[in-house]
């Protein structure tokens, strides 16, 4: 890459000082070249004054001579032609313009053997009708103008040529300073193993686009290094689960071929608990399936869910199974939310349904819905034995138990907020939770409204929308 930035940097540069020197070149020899020929106009002009004031300059040399500077010479011809009269300081060349008579003024730069030359003709008293037409022709070598042009396109030449290397060697080693950065970063990858995610890249100072790659590459690493660990908990904590069925479910087997087939009793036992412990095994499977494959089941779903449709759906059965407890439904609006039908009822199924596992006979789960800044709200509120203050943070992660032993119990296994966490962040949603030991828990969630700026498609919003309290 620092040869590349070397090598374009020298040849952009190298473009624009072509043009640069080029127009110098050829706008200041057309200027030098003006103003000799301003000098040698205003000089022929002189000499073909005296011709209009009488004198007869073409029979006296010595009046011609007076006009005379070296390198030019000095030419009186008549209308056809003919040397009148001459004084000059330099041969006369054989590639110069060929005599023609005019009524004006003409000059003509011509190459003559290696030199370069100026031809001036006017007429020099055609105001005087009774005396023979005469012309001034002034030649002038004008290698001074070259010598100076070549000695300027030697210094823009050379001026050129180390620009556009310093340009080189300025580019290589400003790239090389610009990707030094990267080049830690390259290395620090190549040294990364999955044992190794603790390592970061070293932040510049400034904020520049190396500044931003090193804090966003940081923050991969840190993202990287997170569902690492979330993932060996993960196989850790699904190893026990899995295990811990599979021992009950092998041990009660082995009973059943020693005993089972003489004792009643023991053959009853062991089938409901191997019934029990295959249970358990069948939803821990269907969880894990769940969280494997929730991004790819979205994109196949429609996504509007009416709330009341979805609300009565999973409370009502409810309401039949648990006489004991009081089931409310507060519907301060109706509306759609983006997101699947079968995913929300999903939500709401594990949430209300923890509600209702941790709520005390007599107590109440009541559940609310609204909409607010095209954003529709739920709230679940139970009055049960409420969340300690240390484990509401974990209370979304997975095989994360509150009670463990309690949680084994009934059945449950601690995938059933983590299904709901990842499926609320797949839709632009967000959640949260407060509870007290001995009152309650209130979880309220929010999610796009149908039609909503946030519905325009899936994924983690890039702002965060409050989650206040309808």
């Amino acid at each position: 890459m620092k040869f590349k930035v070397s090598i374009l940097t020298a040849s952009v540069l190298c473009v624009i000082l072509i043009a640069l020197d080029s127009f110098i070149y050829f706008t200041l020899y057309r200027h030098l070249i003006q103003l000799e020929a301003g000098v040698y106009s205003t000089k022929a002009q002189t000499i073909a004054q005296g011709f209009r004031h009488g004198d007869d300059l073409s029979d006296n040399v010595d009046g011609l001579r007076q006009y005379l500077q070296e390198g030019q010479a000095i030419l009186v011809l008549s209308a056809n032609g003919h040397i009148l009269g001459s004084a000059s300081d330099i041969p006369i060349p054989s590639s110069m313009p060929a005599f023609a008579p005019t009524a004006y003024a003409v000059q003509r730069t011509f190459e003559g053997g290696e030199s370069l030359y100026m031809y001036t003709l006017l007429p020099a008293n055609q105001r005087d009708p009774g005396r023979p037409q005469m012309y001034v022709l002034l030649l002038a070598n004008i290698d001074n103008v070259r010598e100076y042009m070549q000695t300027l396109a030697t210094v823009l030449l050379v001026g050129s040529v180390g620009a556009v290397l310093l340009a080189a060697l300025a580019g290589y080693l400003i790239s090389a300073a610009a990707v030094r950065p990267i080049n830690n970063m390259i290395r620090l990858v190549e040294r990364i193993q999955a044992n190794h995610l603790d390592e970061r890249v070293d932040v510049p100072r400034g904020r520049d686009e190396i500044v931003r790659l090193a804090l966003t590459f940081n923050s991969m690493l840190n993202r990287i290094q997170r569902s690492f660990e979330q993932q060996s908990r993960f196989v850790a904590d699904a190893s026990h689960e899995i295990r811990t069925p599979l021992t009950t479910i092998r041990g009660y087997a082995g009973l059943l071929r020693r005993w089972g087939k003489d004792d009643p009793e023991v053959l009853d036992r062991g089938i409901q608990v191997i019934e029990k412990e295959s249970n358990r095994l069948h939803h821990l499977a269907n969880d894990l399936l769940t969280l494997a494959s929730l991004e790819s089941t979205t994109s196949d779903l429609p996504k509007h869910a009416d709330l009341k449709v979805a609300v009565d759906e999973v409370v009502d059965p409810l309401v039949m199974l648990h006489p004991e407890l009081q089931l409310e439904k507060v519907y301060q609006h109706t509306s759609q939310a983006d997101i699947a039908m079968p995913h929300l009822k999903q939500i709401l199924t594990n949430l209300i349904d923890n509600a209702v596992k941790h709520t005390p006979a007599g107590g109440t789960v009541q559940v609310t819905t609204t909409e607010k800044l095209n954003r529709v709200f739920i709230e679940i509120r139970d009055t049960g034995k409420g969340i300690p203050k240390e484990d509401l943070p974990h209370i979304f992660e997975r095989f994360y138990r509150v009670d463990k032993a309690r949680s084994r119990r009934e059945g449950g296994n601690g995938l059933g907020l983590a299904i709901v966490k990842e499926l609320i962040d797949l839709y632009g949603g967000e959640i949260g939770v407060d509870s007290e030991p001995g009152v309650g828990t209130t979880i309220r969630l929010s999610l796009p409204s149908r039609g909503s700026s946030d519905s325009l498609g899936l994924g983690r919003p890039d702002s965060k929308h409050p989650l206040t309290e309808p």
